[in-house]
């Protein structure tokens, strides 16, 4: 599926753990490395990118943190993928808005009213945070995760698409120096929250003796290398 790029999303994302140090939530970091980077010609078109990321959760606050986890019946929905932005230098990458990134692309999940959501609120609704679904992290603690990454480029950039952000590959691939790369990620499911809208205020009571509970929708990593070269050998 095609992830298209817009200036208005790129807006939209936030640099969470700075927001958080504002609001006084909690300031939950995600940051990692290229572990793989594979390119791959599946249709004429694009060229597509698969990244192997080895990434951690970081507790930079002082109190303990608490936050949703993948299970196998919520793998997708729970850290789904929601952007991918590239620059050319880390200090624009920190910055993240407007022309400090060359490409994005992002798509959320989609919007949905199954039941399956209405089974894992009723499983999250406990005294406690049950452990198997969800993970506590102390103070200046990590918690490493392993995940893939799917990049798509139009191999050249078809007249109809106006986007400043949608470089194609002939011009990002011939890129020698190496680009800094975010992703952002849904910390805790939009379709969880439509399911039981009450859900999220009623564990953060429930749940403050254990941590407090991470509830960004959307959790961004801080700027990573990747050096495209690396696709072609």
């Amino acid at each position: 599926m095609l992830w298209l790029a817009s200036a208005a999303i790129v807006t939209l994302l936030i640099d969470l753990p700075v927001m958080a140090q504002k609001t006084g939530g909690p300031p939950l970091v995600l940051r990692g490395k290229v572990r793989s980077i594979k390119q791959m010609h599946n249709d004429p078109g694009y060229v597509d990118l698969e990244i192997e990321l080895d990434l951690e959760f970081v507790n930079t606050g002082t109190q303990p943190i608490v936050f949703l986890v993948p299970t196998p019946d919520h793998q997708a929905e729970i850290f789904w993928l929601s952007s991918i932005s590239l620059s050319m230098s880390k200090l624009l990458a920190q910055r993240g808005v407007g022309n400090s990134t060359i490409w994005v692309q992002s798509q959320g999940p989609s919007v949905s009213t199954a039941p399956e959501f209405k089974v894992m609120a009723k499983r999250l609704d406990q005294l406690s945070p049950p452990p198997d679904r969800t993970h506590r992290l102390q103070p200046n603690e990590a918690w490493p995760w392993q995940t893939t990454a799917f990049l798509r480029f139009y191999s050249q950039t078809p007249s109809s698409v106006y986007s400043a952000h949608d470089l194609n590959w002939e011009v990002i691939g011939k890129i020698n120096t190496p680009l800094w790369m975010r992703l952002s990620y849904e910390v805790w499911s939009l379709n969880l929250q439509r399911a039981d809208k009450s859900l999220r205020k009623r564990l953060q009571k429930r749940w403050k003796d254990a941590g407090i509970l991470s509830i960004e929708p959307h959790l961004r990593t801080e700027p990573i290398e990747l050096r495209l070269n690396d696709s072609k050998s």
